[in-house]
């Protein structure tokens, strides 16, 4: 995030996304990042470098960004 630097690395991949996840809705609040999940399914094609651009300006980069991208679109997980 933008004031802080976590370290994922010794978790497992599914500790890692759920960590993200929770620092992401901490960070945003429940109801801020609710909706910015709504929001980022309305674009169905959007690519994982699109959202990397658009978080960055509200300060969540790094693999936060690919956790909120696989969360919003499990289909893709993996990316």
């Amino acid at each position: 995030m933008s004031h802080y630097n976590v370290d994922y690395g010794q978790m497992t991949d599914t500790e890692k996304h759920e960590k993200a996840i929770a620092d992401c809705k901490e960070y945003l609040g429940e109801s801020r990042f609710n909706y910015l999940c709504e929001q980022i399914r309305l674009v169905s094609d959007m690519k994982l470098e699109e959202l990397r651009l658009s978080l960055c300006l509200v300060g969540i980069e790094g693999y936060p960004v690919t956790a909120i991208f696989n969360h919003c679109f499990p289909e893709n997980k993996g990316v």
